[in-house]
């Protein structure tokens, strides 16, 4: 469960499972194994610098307070936080161990910690801001409540949770859904998820534009490979764009009460 990568009781579940739930322990040892391939890439994903540059976006237009608390709940290797730390003091946490080793190397003045995101003991009514990117779609079904309510316990008053999710809209033409949960949204079910314990703010998406084309057109698969080959051609190919409610990634601002 991280983030560089609900608010229904399992009976009124909210948007589309992928697979099969598994246990805790089995998703730590994927994740694992999934965050220690990862760092050796010296390239970040494209998708993961989309995100980036949305969260960079929503969170400077915040009015957070001088010397902020914020915490990335479900940090992966760390990008996200080292990003946040222009803002405030930035604590994050996963629940591989992996991950938040490898984290603590690239990123030693942040403070990383691993263990389970519901029951690791941190104090309440403490973070200006917790941001959790690539999370909650994998999330079990019947703790997506549970998720929530941690996070609203976890804001200051008047605190700003902004979270980012796959689009079901679109994801299942562009996400291979190889991790061990998967759990995606439509914007209304995450708008209605997150309503129950949240004030939402804002609701948008962003997305790589060009590529999602690409699934669908031989076409568009074509005139990719000659924008690649041009100076800066992959830049302007897969550069962030906004949405509306149709892009690959979902972004929800919300208000604790």
């Amino acid at each position: 469960m991280s983030g560089d990568s609900d608010g229904r009781d399992g009976a009124e579940a909210v948007g589309v499972q992928r697979m099969s739930e598994p246990t805790l322990s089995e998703q730590r040892e994927y994740y694992d194994r999934l965050w220690s391939k990862l760092a050796r890439r010296p390239v970040k994903h494209q998708h993961l610098k989309n995100r980036m540059y949305a969260i960079r976006r929503w969170v400077s237009a915040l009015e957070l307070p001088e010397g902020a608390r914020i915490l990335d709940f479900g940090c992966g290797l760390g990008d996200i936080s080292n990003l946040l730390s222009s803002f405030g003091t930035v604590d994050g946490i996963d629940l591989s161990p992996a991950a938040t080793e490898i984290a603590a190397q690239r990123f030693p003045h942040i403070n990383f910690s691993h263990g389970d995101l519901f029951e690791e003991p941190i104090e309440d009514r403490s973070y200006h801001l917790v941001v959790s990117s690539e999370v909650f779609e994998h999330v079990a079904t019947e703790r997506r409540n549970d998720f929530l309510n941690r996070i609203e316990r976890l804001l200051a008053p008047g605190g700003y949770l902004l979270l980012t999710t796959p689009n079901d809209i679109l994801s299942s033409q562009v996400h291979d859904l190889d991790q061990p949960l998967e759990n995606h949204f439509t914007p209304d079910d995450l708008r209605n998820a997150v309503e129950r314990r949240l004030d939402v703010v804002k609701l948008a998406s962003t997305h790589a534009f060009a590529p999602l084309r690409c699934h669908r057109s031989r076409f568009w698969q074509l005139l990719r490979m000659v924008v690649y080959a041009i100076p800066f051609g992959r830049w302007f190919w897969e550069r962030p764009s906004r949405a509306g409610l149709e892009g690959m990634y979902l972004v929800v601002l919300a208000r604790s009460r």
